[in-house]
């Protein structure tokens, strides 16, 4: 296939470099043609080879006011993104074979991420936290999580740093208060009074990304810790001039990793350093768990509401200061450090090779299928009531994954119907229901009538969707949505519709 991938530049020392890097790499390896749409990492006014790989600038937007032109240009199959989607703007997707690469680091789903999703052909997501956050809101995925070089992240060669000291390491950007990297600093504090002997080492600009950032340095001094806690060079760290080779070597100088971020959609370096052989220790919500091989996951978390309004989590501080001290008296870590290993290796870019062999496929098969969106469509939930008086709903072309059955279920005695059938759906078509007049309080149609041919056909479905229910909704897309001319499976819309702002035709009755 044809591949344009939106993300950072791969030469960009972040996890989203690392991960376009190296999956670009295995895409080329597999035989497919990969442009990179670099929203950050080149600046606008020509391309560069990266590895045979053209790389183009994308734009401050995330890419997204390039997208459409670039898959124009290239002749591109499919556009993967590799990155936050929720930042995207509205409708973005509507008009590209879109398969968005991306985190969910709350829990629950933040309802915007859940909004960008609407226009996606077919998500993927890197961990398994992410996949099952889908699939209990009724969106099928693919999954394909993150990989690492064992290659070069491996136990070996140290800096020249802590000889002598218990050396409690972090690779984290100091960006707002997601990474916890002031509650790590608190920690450390009152660990460091009962282990002396021990050093704390933050890989990240001290002073933050942004305006408003924790100046860790200060705080550190606030504490009086400033000889145990080290830092990067900040202008070495911000030129990004630290490679795989030394943050290698930085991960061997570690006794223990520790990350009590508040939310993580993967958290590479929890990866990197258990493949050197490092014990870690992260916070027991998201993905985090499911990355641990050696090592202690915090239980004791306290919820905290986000501008994403959803819920990330604040690890307790006692019990980071136990989880260290946990470590630093276990004197032979070596079963520990094997179990580390043995897990890291399951993310070796060698062993996901077949896997993104297999994803792709999947894909190529799944482009090709028509554009039916059988998925949950944020804003259409908006048009099913809070409660109805005759407590039993009536899903008309529910589809065999019955995507909104969760949120119509909420109404009363969920009935399923589609023409394909399936486990609990009612086998029938739309135009001759099988059931009897005002049997349900509420039917709900979506994208069902265009695929049904001619007006008098449409109009017989509208007859019955009214004829057994008191109230319900039937919405389609029209030729005023993007979607609509690109499903051959389309017919033309025969009857008389509203539109919302979004280009889709509703009855309401």
């Amino acid at each position: 296939m044809n591949i344009l991938w939106q993300s950072v530049a791969p030469w960009h020392g972040t996890g989203y470099g690392t991960q376009t890097a190296g999956a670009c790499k295995l895409l080329k390896e597999l035989g497919h043609d990969v442009i990179i749409s670099a929203c950050y990492g080149l600046m606008e006014g020509g391309f560069v080879r990266w590895r045979g790989i053209p790389v183009h600038p994308g734009d401050k937007d995330w890419g997204s006011r390039h997208t459409k032109k670039y898959v124009d240009r290239f002749k591109s199959d499919i556009v993967i993104s590799l990155q936050d989607i929720w930042p995207l703007p509205p409708g973005f997707g509507s008009d590209v074979p879109w398969y968005p690469w991306f985190p969910i680091d709350h829990n629950p789903i933040p309802p915007l991420v859940l909004e960008r999703l609407q226009f996606a052909r077919k998500p993927i997501v890197y961990s398994k936290f992410a996949e099952k956050q889908l699939k209990n809101k009724g969106i099928d995925c693919f999954y394909f999580p993150h990989g690492v070089g064992v290659d070069i992240f491996k136990p070996g060669e140290k800096l020249s740093f802590g000889e002598g000291k218990f050396v409690i390491g972090c690779v984290a950007v100091n960006s707002g208060l997601r990474k916890n990297l002031t509650g790590l600093v608190e920690a450390f504090y009152d660990f460091h009074k009962l282990v002396p002997e021990s050093l704390l080492y933050i890989h990240t600009n001290y002073s933050g990304q942004h305006l408003g950032d924790t100046d860790l340095l200060n705080l550190s001094s606030d504490l009086d810790i400033t000889d145990s806690v080290m830092f990067p060079d900040k202008e070495e760290y911000i030129s990004g001039n630290f490679n795989d080779e030394y943050m290698a070597k930085l991960y061997n100088t570690f006794d223990v990793f520790c990350l009590p971020s508040r939310g993580e959609g993967f958290g590479i370096p929890i990866i990197e350093a258990q493949a050197c052989g490092v014990p870690v220790i992260v916070t027991g919500e998201t993905s985090m768990p499911e990355l641990v091989g050696g090592g202690i996951v915090l239980k004791k978390l306290k919820r905290e509401w986000t501008y994403q309004d959803s819920y990330q989590f604040i690890p307790d501080k006692q019990e980071i200061v136990n989880a260290l001290l946990k470590i630093y008296e276990t004197k032979d870590r070596s079963k520990m450090s094997n179990l580390a290993i043995r897990k890291a290796n399951e993310y070796s870019w060698d062993k996901l090779k077949p896997l993104l062999s297999n994803l792709m496929n999947k894909i190529d098969e799944h482009r090709k299928q028509p554009l039916n969106r059988e998925g949950v469509q944020n804003p259409r939930l908006l048009l099913i009531p809070k409660s109805i008086e005759h407590k039993k709903v009536l899903d008309i072309g529910s589809g065999v994954t019955r995507p909104y059955k969760i949120h119509l279920e909420q109404l009363g005695d969920y009935t399923a119907v589609d023409i394909e059938g399936g486990e609990d759906i009612v086998k029938a078509d739309a135009c001759h229901l099988p059931f009897n007049e005002k049997e349900f309080g509420f039917a709900w149609c979506s994208e069902v009538l265009e695929h049904v041919d001619g007006g008098a056909k449409q109009y017989l479905l509208i007859k019955e969707a009214k004829r057994v229910s008191d109230h319900g909704v039937i919405i389609f897309p029209t030729k005023h949505n993007n979607n609509f001319n690109a499903d051959p499976g389309h017919n033309k819309i025969e009857v008389e519709y509203n539109l919302d702002c979004f280009g889709n035709g509703m009855i309401i009755w």
